[in-house]
């Protein structure tokens, strides 16, 4: 890899699970602090130079593990010196590479650093409640059961399992189980 600091394992498998439950939940946990401050401090120090030696995939993929990061964290803790340095690389990296996918993760990079109340800051908003849902709704009614943990009623229970998902009963659980089965595992944390 042509970074070890920006491009590194752990942000490449963490990123391989932004979109389950359990990333949801694992950046809810004490483990997961100070990532979104950890991962602009390295893209603020990306240079001109360590950056034309990324490829377009590789940048993209970075910004894609920062937003995340950014839905779930905000910006709150993270060095003005850092996020200054970051928001510069950012642009660069927009206007470097107009038009691809690159350009739409770094716009939602930029979002959420800014606090987009606009398009942006909706679909920033909307992305996190997609992927808190499975932590706090009935997975087992879709678009039928409106069961949720804050609702006033019975306590939604965790599937056994995997802790992650919930269900108001055993038929909703057994209904959301063929989804549910290939992801569910028991997560380290």
């Amino acid at each position: 890899m042509a970074n070890d600091n920006l491009l590194n394992i752990p942000m490449l498998l963490i990123n391989s699970a932004t979109y389950t439950p359990y990333f949801a939940r694992f950046m809810s946990t004490p483990a997961a602090g100070g990532l979104a401050a950890i991962e602009t401090k390295r893209i603020a120090q990306v240079t001109d130079a360590l950056s034309a030696g990324l490829e377009q995939d590789q940048i993209a993929e970075t910004g894609q593990f920062y937003a995340m990061l950014l839905i779930f964290q905000g910006h709150d803790g993270i060095d003005e010196g850092d996020k200054a340095a970051a928001v510069a690389r950012l642009l660069k990296w927009k206007e470097q590479y107009n038009g691809t996918f690159v350009e739409e993760t770094m716009e939602r990079c930029l979002g959420a650093l800014n606090n987009d109340r606009g398009e942006m800051g909706y679909i920033i908003k909307g992305v996190k409640v997609m992927l808190e849902a499975p932590l706090t709704k009935c997975g087992g009614g879709k678009g039928v059961c409106r069961r949720s943990m804050d609702d006033g009623q019975e306590p939604l229970s965790k599937c056994s399992r995997c802790k992650t998902s919930v269900y108001c009963g055993a038929p909703h659980q057994q209904a959301g189980w063929k989804e549910h089965k290939p992801l569910c595992f028991a997560p380290a944390f």
